[in-house]
């Protein structure tokens, strides 16, 4: 947890369900290290708010269980990482976009594709000296075409400056528009399952885990008195 706050800020908010592990001591620590930070719990008789925390936990097991078993090793927390970037860089169902997108206003960078260097040159290059001449060209190219159009590389870099927050709005709108149709989707599905019910009717109610025992009926027969 503190290499991810130390490296994109600590939340103003935690969310978790009501488990005993979450009110531990490296809680507290946290909260000493950032007292502004508030722990905020799921409600006992309404889990679905950590559906999407469960269901991210279970895809993280399923992933590091692979990892292990295609590197052949038995530390799960030596794969952390590699999972962790994975689920970063894949196109998420309700957004349409990556998580890294989302934050940065971009996809990652992967491969030589991404940068100025040509692949001939680097299966070419032999010493340092013939790639530093080769970036050394290159910028004095961009430098006399910046030149000939009228421009500066303050300019240039302004330019560049404006258009980053828009490329950040452009991916967070697309993300929200995307957790919207989610969850209209949702309202729909749950109107049809949930079918209106006449007085004098029955049907089966479900007992929330905290209001039973372990010998308890998870289940009551139940009937519509009235409206």
């Amino acid at each position: 947890l503190l290499e991810i706050f130390l490296t994109f800020g600590a939340p103003s908010i935690l969310q978790s369900d009501n488990g005993r592990e979450f009110s531990n001591a490296i809680i507290a620590e946290l909260k000493t290290c950032w007292p502004e930070l508030k722990l905020v719990t799921g409600r006992p008789r309404h889990p679905q708010s950590q559906g999407a925390v469960e269901r991210l936990n279970g895809v993280v097991q399923d992933k590091l269980a692979i990892w292990m078993r295609e590197n052949g090793c038995k530390r799960w927390s030596m794969g952390l990482k590699f999972v962790q970037w994975q689920i970063n860089v894949s196109i998420h169902e309700t957004t349409g976009q990556s998580p890294f997108k989302v934050t940065f206003g971009e996809e990652p960078r992967i491969g030589l594709e991404s940068y100025v260097l040509p692949k001939s040159l680097v299966d070419a290059a032999k010493t340092e000296e013939e790639i530093e001449e080769f970036l050394t060209s290159h910028e004095a190219n961009d430098e006399d075409s910046l030149n000939r159009d009228g421009k500066n590389y303050d300019e240039n870099e302004s330019s560049i400056m404006k258009h980053l927050p828009e490329t950040f709005i452009k991916a967070r709108k697309e993300a929200a528009l995307g957790q919207t149709r989610a969850a209209a989707k949702m309202t729909r599905r749950t109107k049809k399952m949930l079918i209106p019910l006449q007085i004098g009717q029955n049907y089966t109610l479900r007992v929330p885990d905290v209001d039973r025992g372990p010998a308890d009926p998870k289940n009551f027969l139940v009937v519509v008195m009235a409206e």
